[in-house]
């Protein structure tokens, strides 16, 4: 990985890992936006802290471990372990006291040397599945 972008993935883990944003306006171009499964449209850099927020919150113990990394043309290509514990409220359901392992991929795009779009992939059943929960796609609800 080249060492022009070595500074941006250690950081995302930070504010990941650790809930440090102190840097974040740096790393994050104004007009960032991040896209993930579920999500009909993408969202902005204010949403995507609160979004971190919120799973630091679900999983107070959450981290995420890159194992594989590439880098071309302004692209940033993660391959990523999370793990963590539901110990909170996650969206609308109460926590559930079990812990998580989810490998997931994120591609960032930059421009002007800071990380200005974002796509997450991860198996969002997958998840579901290890809380013991059924996603609200697949209940009868008529």
């Amino acid at each position: 990985m080249s060492n022009d972008y070595r500074h941006l993935i250690e950081r995302f883990l930070v504010h990941w890992n650790q809930g440090d944003y102190t840097d974040f306006s740096e790393i994050y171009h104004a007009d960032f936006e991040f896209c993930m499964p579920g999500t009909a449209s993408c969202l902005g850099i204010m949403e995507y802290e609160e979004w971190i927020d919120s799973m630091r919150g679900a999983y107070p113990d959450l981290q995420i471990v890159i194992y594989d990394e590439l880098t071309a043309d302004n692209k940033i290509a993660l391959q990523w372990q999370f793990t963590g514990t539901n110990e909170g409220k996650l969206r609308h359901s109460p926590a559930a006291h079990k812990r998580v392992e989810l490998p997931g991929m994120t591609l960032f795009h930059l421009l002007d040397g800071q990380i200005w779009r974002g796509q997450w992939f991860y198996d969002v059943i997958a998840v579901y599945r290890q809380l013991g929960r059924t996603p609200s796609i697949f209940l009868d609800t008529a």
